[in-house]
């Protein structure tokens, strides 16, 4: 597995005085502590928005968002690992029929470049 450069979150939602102010972390694990210390600050009801960019050793990068609330998972390993599953046609949730997912695939993911096997490539490769 390719080794991760750094991973940033950036809070876009929440208190003021923690929005908009890139937080660089080493791991995985210091990515999760960091939200997770956050935690209180993250409302009950609702989620705040935090974008989350990865860079592997190797360039690789992952762009996303994450929802969080106090009683949502906060970990950012997960997160990436599970949107790359979802995003790769290998983890349909179970709220959608496989009909749904195959529509949801062809429709958001497979005309997109790079498609499904970009996604999968992450999950291979880098997580």
């Amino acid at each position: 597995m390719m080794p991760v450069r750094e991973i940033t979150l950036t809070r876009r939602e929440g208190p003021a005085a923690l929005c908009d102010h890139p937080y660089v972390a080493r791991s995985f694990g210091e990515a999760t502590a960091w939200l997770v210390a956050q935690h209180q600050t993250f409302p009950t009801a609702g989620y705040d928005k935090v974008d989350v960019l990865v860079v592997w050793e190797d360039d690789q990068a992952y762009t996303g968002r994450m929802s969080c609330n106090q009683h949502g998972p906060l970990n950012v390993y997960h997160h990436v690992r599970d949107e790359a599953m979802f995003l790769s046609g290998c983890r349909r949730p179970p709220h959608l029929s496989q009909e749904e997912y195959e529509t949801y695939l062809t429709h958001n993911v497979r005309n997109a470049p790079g498609g499904t096997e970009l996604w999968l490539k992450l999950v291979t490769n880098y997580l």
